[in-house]
């Protein structure tokens, strides 16, 4: 790796970037790891071009997911593994951007630049072969409520119980919004509440990338 101009006793940050349009043009690839190469400022960086429509990246300075998500061209996607030190985190940063690809790819989540860091609990937790059980359990009958209904909670949550800044993220108008968490608040075991929002929240985040 030396010889590429990319040292392996440095920190590391393994990115994944790729395209699910089969015919992508190679150019348009390439202009997408260069646009990460400026934000990365001068970081010492390794490409490797492992399909027509996808690049490994590997880069001695991070760079973060707002400013990935910030220059992501639409069609391209972008997974971001662990920021971690020397040959072993060469090898487990990748592993983990492997990980984060493999979620990205299942879900019907709209977000295109991901990290590790955002679907690691998710991940732990789709591993558990009671899963499935502890879901329904937490649940109750939002496990098998509509999709969009058990997304709007997630979203609501996940942006710290504000409704109007969910409602935007979904999409929504406010009173849409607030039918859809009514409604789920009605078929919980139990009304959300501080003491349970942590547990819901989790679940309705893991079952969005299974």
């Amino acid at each position: 790796m030396q010889a590429l101009g990319y040292r392996l006793d440095r920190t590391h940050q393994a990115l994944i970037v790729w395209s699910r349009e089969p015919e992508v043009n190679t150019d348009d690839l390439e202009v997408m790891v260069d646009r990460i190469l400026l934000a990365a400022h001068g970081a010492r960086a390794l490409p490797i071009k492992a399909k027509a429509s996808v690049v490994w990246l590997w880069l001695s300075d991070p760079v973060g997911i707002e400013d990935l998500s910030a220059i992501a061209e639409e069609n391209f996607e972008i997974a971001a593994g662990q920021v971690l030190p020397g040959l072993a985190g060469f090898r487990d940063s990748h592993r983990t951007a492997l990980i984060t690809q493999q979620m990205m790819l299942k879900t019907k989540r709209e977000e295109n630049v991901v990290s590790y860091d955002q679907i690691k609990l998710a991940h732990l937790m789709l591993q558990q072969s009671d899963f499935s059980h502890v879901a329904a359990a937490t649940l109750g009958k939002l496990f098998k409520a509509p999709e969009g209904i058990r997304e709007s909670l997630r979203v609501y949550l996940a942006e710290g119980a504000n409704a109007a800044q969910a409602a935007k993220k979904r999409g929504l108008h406010r009173n849409t919004l607030n039918r859809h968490l009514e409604r789920a608040n009605d078929l919980l075991p139990e009304p959300l509440h501080a003491g349970n929002r942590l547990q819901i929240g989790a679940v309705l985040d893991a079952l969005s990338w299974g």
